[in-house]
């Protein structure tokens, strides 16, 4: 049997230090926000870089939507789980699918968003899918 608990170990360069920020953020955020709240600020970070990456064919400035929702979908990603883990709220077999079905699905819907923009061909983003 996988331990859940084993795939939340990050080993970066910069994971202690985005650890500490986790662990700032999540005791300054208000007690009527829960995981499936971050869930959905990630997806709709999702939304926003795709907005901007298909906009991008109009104007550069549409970049600025993409790194938004990148920022929001990394933001609400790595916080819902950590959130429920602290306040001792995990819903095991809910929470868990969720919030990685959530996940799959942004990140192929982003991968597709950059075959229609300039960036790369619609081929191409199949073959990183």
């Amino acid at each position: 049997m996988v331990n859940v608990n084993s795939f939340h170990k990050r080993s970066s360069f910069l994971a202690s230090y985005e650890q500490r920020a986790v662990r700032w953020l999540i005791i300054r955020l208000p007690d009527k926000m829960n995981s499936l709240h971050l869930t959905a600020i990630g997806m709709t970070g999702a939304v926003i870089c795709i907005i901007g990456l298909v906009g991008c064919h109009w104007s550069s400035w549409w970049l600025a939507f993409v790194w938004l929702g990148i920022s929001l979908n990394w933001f609400g990603d790595l916080l819902a789980g950590s959130l429920a883990r602290n306040r001792q709220s995990e819903r095991p077999r809910f929470g868990f699918h969720v919030d990685h079905t959530c996940d799959l699905f942004a990140q192929v819907l982003i991968i597709l968003a950059f075959g229609l923009s300039p960036f790369f061909s619609l081929v191409s983003a199949f073959v990183v899918l």
